[in-house]
């Protein structure tokens, strides 16, 4: 350090150049991630403008040396202002796209070379040690800047021929110039064996890593056309292929950095340049403002070609394996430019009754320019949030002009032909939102201007899980616009529930009765409470009650004749060996990686068989449905029903529900469910139970199978460990919250549609009522806000007045019954007629 301080001392020219790359890293640090329309930011030209500087200072005061490149009396010089002109070219990249963002590691690495750089130039290098390091680093640059030479070959002519407009251009000749450094940085320090090997050493794990993973990018091509080759052969047993391709190369494939990337390619990662465009583009309307430059994969691409698996192939694989459904989604506009700015949260927490209710606020901010046409400045916001199980939205507000205005719910058709009505061709204001399955939810929010910040609402009502006496609660989290630099504000009430609260992840504050904490938005918080006595107290609306009570879990009488192992690679040989033991003298059978039922006569039959990434079990293949225990591990990402549209599996699995009101007893030693379990258990056609290898074993000796209640006038909600039941003319005055009759609704609904859904016949008016009427958003319906009557008007979107409204905080959910509302009116008669008479009374005295 003292060396460096003395060196800086000593060299006027250097310190200068040094102070100029701080000034100009501040700079260039400070500006990242502000957007611009201008093809040269102001950020640049200032940088550009301290490069440029410190040229004409160099060329000043060094006259004719400063002609010779890299020269021992200059070398140090020459090496800074490099590093200025190269801050500067990044900065152009930003909004003239040569390479698209550096992916992590490729950031790391530039960082580690111009370090490595000005420790050269600020420390001697007496140490050898220190002197094989800097060895080592140069050449792995020299490597990486030949790579970018290469690349931006084409680009040579242009920048001279346009070199006559302030030399901007000639930025492309950055990278030639890091290689003429790098060569003679270490041609002058490479004066010992020791030395020699660095170099070799660098050489050799560089192309090494380059290498392997181009031979790993092969393979999995290799992988995904023997696939291909495979799913086309003949079967023996003459059967239908039934699985779609995509799926049998996703259970093969080995999820792993090159794979990623592999899948990635042409989408996020910058593919080789093919000829066809000089400047790579910035990204699409799918996973737009990801566009990435990762060196490893332009290689991958230059000698093995584009991926050979088709783009539609690849997103249905990047769906389920990196739970990429919100970035891959379809849209009308960009959002590009969109941020989310502001996070309110309120949660009013109902513990008698195992229940809570979450509204969250966000605001939608658009930090495009202000002078670029209305046309161009519009953007489509889009969320998906992840709700807890056995959840439902039962609110939606947009704010219009500074008003807020309430959604009304529709058939999820209806909502679909509005939103995309309006938003497609006439540009106004709607927003709606989606049920989706593995418990998500899909919100769109349209026009998103720069002119003002958009503000919209969405009210989720929750069970509360219930473990080991305390009931947890859980934040909802989205994905959407960047919520990085959000301010975020939650704000605890429900009077019993603040003082039975035993912790929670943040540090909440008491303010006027209610817990509240400020500060940057945190995705992931919780709050535990001491669970209390269930409330017996019921809502009432239209003549019936809706009443908390304990779950019953009913043990019935169950002897498996046939037992399948549902396999996959979460199953360990251990857990299969005791599920082989333990089911001795049963017909015992494993589904195969092709989707096979193989009989299992040993416990070597069962560890040898191929296992998946993750397993789609063919249900319809199971001959004597009322007797089959099927047991399950699995990945919690599987694909869902809906990816598997127009697929033999999917028709004959729908088929197969629809011939018999059987459940099928499902019994899980996962944590958690998988996609495709859960959605088959959400729409109520197993008897699923999760549990362990002991209560398995249990099951298994006693014969007996744990299912919960399925009766007409109770939904059983197992997170909470409670049931709601209906009954009808119950005189009791309605305190209960009406949440209740929500969860109620949307579990009545999946239900109903249950294995109407196979059917594709689900559209019942039942169950289009029993929505409307709690106002929720089911499979069926939709809540969506439009900008005027008219518009409701035009797509036939009616408001239900016998229902429930958007659910509210601080809503007590007590809504008068018909007779009530007789009553109240009789007395409002009553009132009025007595305050005229007493009126005409005093007037008669006068």
């Amino acid at each position: 350090m003292r060396e460096a301080i003395q060196t800086l001392k000593e060299d006027k020219g250097l310190r200068a150049g040094i102070i100029l790359f701080l000034t100009s890293s501040i700079i260039f640090v400070s500006t990242i991630g502000i957007k611009t329309e201008d093809i040269f930011s102001g950020a640049f030209f200032i940088q550009y403008a301290i490069a440029a500087l410190y040229l004409i200072y160099l060329m000043t005061n060094l006259k004719g040396k400063f002609f010779t490149p890299f020269g021992c009396v200059v070398r140090n010089y020459h090496i800074i202002l490099l590093l200025l002109f190269n801050l500067s070219a990044y900065s152009l990249n930003r909004t003239m796209y040569v390479f698209n963002e550096s992916s992590a590691w490729l950031t790391c690495f530039l960082c580690i070379e111009t370090l490595a750089l000005l420790l050269h130039v600020l420390k001697p290098t007496k140490s050898q040690l220190l002197k094989n390091v800097l060895l080592f680093i140069f050449t792995a640059s020299l490597i990486f800047n030949i790579y970018q030479t290469l690349i931006i070959t084409p680009l040579y002519g242009i920048g001279v021929i346009a070199s006559l407009f302030f030399g901007i251009s000639l930025h492309v000749f950055v990278p030639l110039s890091f290689v003429i450094c790098m060569l003679i940085l270490i041609y002058n320090l490479s004066d010992s064996r020791l030395a020699k090997f660095s170099i070799l050493s660098s050489i050799v794990i560089i192309i090494g890593i380059c290498l392997t993973f181009s031979l790993e990018w092969a393979a999995i091509d290799s992988l995904t056309q023997k696939s291909h080759r495979d799913i086309h052969k003949p079967t023996y047993e003459n059967e239908q292929r039934e699985m779609p391709a995509w799926v049998s190369i996703a259970q093969q494939m080995d999820l792993n950095f090159v794979t990623e990337r592999y899948l990635k390619s042409g989408m996020i990662y910058q593919e080789c340049y093919d000829g066809t465009n000089f400047f790579w583009d910035g990204g699409s309307l799918r996973f737009e403002g990801q566009s990435t430059h990762d060196p490893l994969v332009t290689i991958a691409t230059f000698f093995n070609g584009k991926p050979k698996l088709s783009e539609d192939i690849r997103l249905k694989i990047l769906d389920y394996a990196y739970d990429s459904r919100h970035q891959s989604t379809d849209r009308f506009w960009s959002g590009l430019n969109l941020q989310t700015s502001d996070v309110i949260t309120n949660v009013q927490f109902f513990p008698a009754y195992r229940l809570a209710y979450s509204e969250l606020i966000l605001r939608i901010h658009n930090d495009q320019f202000r002078n670029r046409s209305r046309w161009f400045s519009q953007e489509e916001a889009i969320y998906t949030f992840q709700i807890p199980e056995q959840s439902v939205v039962s609110s939606l507000s947009l704010w219009i002009e500074g008003e807020e205005a309430k959604a009304r719910l529709t058939t999820k058709s209806k909502a679909e032909n509005a939103y995309n009505t309006i938003v497609g061709r006439e540009m106004r204001d709607p927003s709606v939102v989606y049920w989706m399955e593995g418990n998500k939810i899909r919100v769109r929010v349209f026009p998103c201007t720069p002119d003002e910040e958009r503000q919209f609402k969405i009210g989720i009502t929750s069970p509360l899980k219930f473990e080991n006496g305390l009931l947890h609660y859980e934040s909802i989290t989205f994905k959407g616009p960047d919520f990085s630099k959000s301010n975020a504000s939650i704000n605890i009430l429900g009077e019993d529930a603040l003082s039975s609260i035993e912790s929670a992840s943040l540090d909440f504050e008491e303010d006027n009765g209610l817990l509240s904490w400020q500060g940057r938005y945190k995705p992931h918080w919780t709050i535990s409470l001491t669970a209390e006595a269930l409330a017996d107290k019921p809502f009432l609306f239209n003549g019936k009650s809706y009443r908390i009570e304990p779950l019953e879990a009913n043990t019935k009488p169950f002897k498996a004749g046939s037992i399948y192992i549902d396999l996959n690679k979460q199953w360990t040989d251990t857990e299969l060996e005791e599920i082989f033991n333990m089911t001795k003298g049963t017909n015992l059978y494993a589904c195969n990686a092709n989707g096979q039922l193989v009989r299992i006569n040993t416990s070597s039959d069962l560890t040898k068989l191929a296992k998946p990434n993750f397993s789609l079990f063919p249900f319809h293949k199971i001959k004597d449905i009322g007797n089959a225990l099927v047991i399950t591990k699995g990945n919690i990402l599987t694909p869902n029903l809906s990816d598997l549209n127009d697929s033999a599996f999917k028709q004959h699995l729908f088929e197969s529900f629809t011939k018999t009101d059987k459940r099928i007893k499902v019994f899980d030693l996962s944590k958690q469910a998988s996609s495709y379990i859960k959605s088959l258990d959400e729409f109520q056609i197993l008897d699923y139970y999760g549990g362990t290898l002991s209560e398995l074993q249990q099951t298994i000796e006693t014969s007996t199978f744990s299912a919960y209640s399925q009766k007409n006038d109770v939904v059983s909600i197992p997170t909470a460990q409670v049931q709601i039941r209906s009954e009808s003319d119950v005189k009791v005055s309605s305190e209960a919250p009406d949440h209740l009759l929500r969860l109620f609704a949307y579990n009545k609904v999946m239900q109903g549609i249950g294995r109407n859904y196979f059917r594709n016949d689900f559209l019942e008016e039942e169950l289009i009522n029993t929505a409307s009427t709690a106002n929720i958003v089911t499979p069926i319906s939709s809540l969506i806000v439009l900008e005027t009557l008219k518009d409701y008007e035009r797509f036939n979107i009616d408001e239900n007045k016998d229902s429930l409204e958007n659910a509210s905080i601080k809503s007590s959910g007590a809504v008068p019954e018909p007779h009530e509302w007789a009553i109240i009116i009789t007395l409002i008669f009553f009132l009025t007629f007595v305050w005229f008479k007493k009126v005409n009374l005093i007037s008669s005295k006068w």
